[in-house]
């Protein structure tokens, strides 16, 4: 017999174990396709014409990250598919204010206590910092540490490589930053460029505002398809 703390422990890995095949199914899928499955959500084709993105007239950064926030995961990655890559890595020199995104369910708890409890040892993530050292691209994660002040911590390369979600994205390296037994050894983030049109500009002005997604995993974790 079963005592309550084995079946707990039981339970909470049958619902992970059924998680974690979700995602990678989700993520195998969506890889995969050619064309668009038409299975979008209300907010995901106000982005979506075809296969190619659209922002929607009208709305504002701030509108879309508030889109983003309340997306499934499914159609986040389906933006992710169809987003830029720069031609030059300039493009996303300097700092950039971070949020955790939507996983599916438990998983987004999951993700968030990884990130926040281990990764930044009970810190808040807080972004990245993309720059140069030595000519060439490193870059580092941002954490907010009480409450104003930020910390900056887990160095990663950067450059452009190809991806499994087509073409290529600019991919972010830890493993020339981490430890032989650390978890983060394997990470590997991909970052691809929404470009968001400024509704005024002058001659002068970028023409774009510039959201960047993300996807992050571990090898020890089943790799890029468990995004």
């Amino acid at each position: 017999m079963l005592l309550p703390i084995q079946l707990f422990a039981s339970a909470a890995v049958s619902i992970l174990t059924a998680a974690t095949i979700r995602n990678t199914a989700e993520t195998y899928s969506i890889c995969s396709r050619k064309t668009n499955d038409g299975k979008d959500s209300s907010i995901l084709c106000q982005y979506i014409v075809g296969d190619t993105i659209a922002v929607p007239i009208g709305k504002s950064k701030d509108d879309i990250i508030s889109d983003l926030k309340s997306m499934r995961r499914r159609d986040l990655l389906e933006i992710f598919k169809r987003c830029e890559v720069p031609d030059k890595l300039s493009i996303i020199e300097g700092e950039w204010d971070g949020l955790l995104l939507n996983n599916n369910y438990v998983l987004t708890s999951v993700s968030a206590f990884l990130t926040n409890k281990l990764f930044g040892k009970n810190k808040l993530w807080n972004g990245k910092q993309f720059g140069y050292v030595k000519d060439k691209c490193v870059g580092i994660n941002r954490f907010n540490e009480n409450g104003d002040s930020i910390n900056k911590v887990h160095k990663f390369d950067y450059s452009i490589e190809s991806s499994i979600f087509g073409e290529s994205s600019i991919q972010l390296n830890y493993s020339k930053h981490q430890g032989l037994l650390s978890l983060w050894k394997t990470m590997v983030d991909e970052v691809r460029v929404l470009k968001v049109p400024r509704v005024e500009t002058t001659e002068a002005e970028e023409k774009f505002d510039l959201i960047l997604l993300g996807v992050g995993s571990m090898a020890w974790s089943g790799g890029m398809y468990y995004c």
